[in-house]
């Protein structure tokens, strides 16, 4: 019995990227490592190793449009995200759990709505979604209630995410622009 790529007289060897022959197979923690260039990966092993992608925990920032005239209330968290998903507070700087901007075309424009005297308004944020204004903006408008939350890799929708995500189970960040057209300038690492 030959096999395709060897001519007859040959004996069977290790398979490559160019020709046909047996391979060793990796072990489940061999395929979860990542690391063997030398080995197959079996669907069990391949499985692990999603799962193992799949569960590392994910930070996201996203908004919510605020009604005009409306002052305080709860945000929901994302629909598309599992029970697993939770508001992160303090991630623009001590006491600062959620951003207020004005929205144009639906997006935010980064700029802080004001009261009628010009003061800034800005806004409370806790865990359970709940917020409060400082104060009433003018003129009355729609506004976006930035705020960050995470959640698992397989339950973060890119729909749900405004700009940026950061993979927060290693030492370092993994960023993708998740809607390059729309926010390039506004990507921000917030670590």
């Amino acid at each position: 019995m030959g096999i395709t790529g060897r001519t007859p007289t040959q004996s069977v060897g290790p398979a490559s990227e160019a020709l046909a022959g047996y391979v060793k197979l990796a072990s489940v923690a061999e395929a979860k490592a990542g690391t063997n260039q030398t080995k197959a990966v079996t669907p069990e092993g391949l499985q692990e190793s999603v799962d193992v992608i799949g569960n590392q925990t994910v930070k996201a920032q996203f908004f919510a449009t605020i009604s005009s005239g409306t002052t305080s209330g709860t945000v929901s968290k994302p629909a598309g995200n599992g029970a697993d998903v939770s508001f992160v507070m303090d991630e623009w700087g001590t006491d600062t759990d959620a951003l207020l901007s004005t929205l144009s075309d639906g997006k935010p424009t980064w700029v802080s709505p004001v009261t009628a005297g010009g003061v800034t308004i800005t806004t409370t944020f806790n865990t359970a979604g709940e917020y409060s204004f400082s104060g009433t903006p003018s003129p009355a408008a729609d506004l976006a209630l930035v705020y960050v939350y995470k959640c698992y890799l397989t339950n973060l929708d890119p729909d749900e995410v405004l700009f940026e995500s950061e993979l927060i189970s290693h030492s370092h960040s993994l960023l993708s622009n998740l809607d390059a057209d729309d926010h390039t300038q506004y990507h921000n690492d917030t670590r």
